[in-house]
């Protein structure tokens, strides 16, 4: 769940020049990876497109099943999953996920800076 908090950080902090940023989730890579590329290489201003070919669609599937058992499995398990609810929540709901279910919310949009 670190990874969360790790990744998101640059949000709270204004960019040097937004007019070069974009954002962008694993969610929307993988789902429209085509877009999003193509976004991606006008925005830098590439003549060649990105290749999108090594992008695996099931990669999260088994750590999302695994946060799933967390929440019936031994009562170990079960705490643990409760602590890092409890410790990321705040952030993960900031930006758009269920901390209990890791769902992406389609709303959510980046925090604007400028």
């Amino acid at each position: 769940m670190e990874q969360y908090g790790i990744g998101l950080a640059p949000w709270r902090v204004p960019p040097p020049d937004p007019r070069i940023l974009t954002a962008s989730r694993a969610e929307e890579l993988r789902d429209d990876s085509g877009r999003l590329l193509a976004a991606v290489a006008t925005l830098l201003g590439l003549s060649a497109p990105i290749a999108g070919d090594s992008i695996r669609p099931g990669r999260s599937d088994a750590y999302a099943e695994r946060w799933q058992a967390m929440a019936t499995g031994d009562p170990l398990r079960r705490r643990i999953r409760r602590r890092i609810v409890a410790r990321y929540a705040d952030d993960m709901l900031a930006y758009g996920y269920d901390p209990e279910t890791l769902a992406a919310d389609p709303e959510w949009r980046p925090p604007t800076t400028h």
